[in-house]
């Protein structure tokens, strides 16, 4: 039973993050966010093309070279936690990691004018400033503020609802061959989560999940960050070549 949820987290892990694709969160299991029309999202055959990260030229080709980077980081970490008995029910703990991105498809298709008119997105750019409009599959209207920074290969994103509350804050940096990133999204109780990450193309795969009051600093221009950035979360996963360590419940164990 165990090995089969266990199946089950990965796959859903891959079923989120497949690095290019254009996926919608549709259920309200979404952090107060307000998805794009799951119909709207399946119009578009491909989101603008990931640059080999650090290569981008514009907003959509960073975001998705950053999602392919961390998308094959979960895989990584979802192959060694399947191959532990006794993480089965943890990989659970990582699905709001791989739903983290349901908020951001935007930005996947933000710097492709035919893409944006098929998810219905109303785009005012200036520069590498972005307004991003749309309404959600509840009726209600989201508001993307972002921007772009293309000689640090980073991006910051703000959402808002139709009353100008925030609902999200995004941000991600390029370190190296990799990126640390945040994600702070409204919980709808008062609280919001925290996800932060860090992340290489080759063998680090570091996440951590907090529940907090206030929005964290940002990361913006910090690019000497390590993988102890994702440490003091409530949980927080940290794959370093083949060692696993994980702290759950106040306990850190390592493998």
């Amino acid at each position: 039973m165990k090995k089969i949820i266990s199946i089950l987290a990965v796959l859903s892990m891959l079923s989120v993050m497949l690095a290019g694709c254009v996926t919608v969160k549709t259920g309200n299991g979404n952090n107060g966010a307000q998805p794009i029309s799951s119909a709207a999202a399946s119009s578009v055959n491909k989101p603008a093309s990931a640059a080999p990260a650090g290569n981008a030229s514009n907003i959509s080709e960073s975001y998705n070279a950053y999602l392919k980077v961390k998308g094959d980081a979960l895989n990584r970490l979802g192959k060694k936690m399947n191959s532990i008995t006794e993480l089965a029910f943890s990989m659970l703990e990582l699905l709001p990691v791989t739903g983290s991105d349901s908020m951001l498809v935007p930005l996947t298709v933000a710097s492709n004018p035919g893409g944006a008119e098929a998810l219905g997105l109303k785009i005012d750019q200036n520069g590498n400033e972005y307004k991003i409009t749309y309404t959600g599959n509840d009726g209600k209207s989201t508001i993307q503020t972002c921007k772009y920074d293309p000689a640090a290969d980073s991006v910051q994103s703000t959402a808002t609802d139709g009353t100008g509350k925030q609902t999200m804050f995004f941000e991600y940096v390029r370190v190296g061959n990799g990126y640390a990133s945040q994600y702070y999204t409204d919980n709808s109780d008062g609280t919001f989560m925290l996800i932060k990450s860090f992340v290489n193309d080759t063998d680090i795969a570091a996440f951590s999940m907090q529940t907090v009051k206030t929005q964290p600093v940002s990361i913006s221009g910090s690019n000497s960050l390590t993988v102890d950035f994702v440490k003091g979360g409530d949980s927080y996963f940290i794959l370093q070549g083949d060692a696993l360590t994980v702290f759950e419940n106040g306990e850190t164990k390592t493998y």
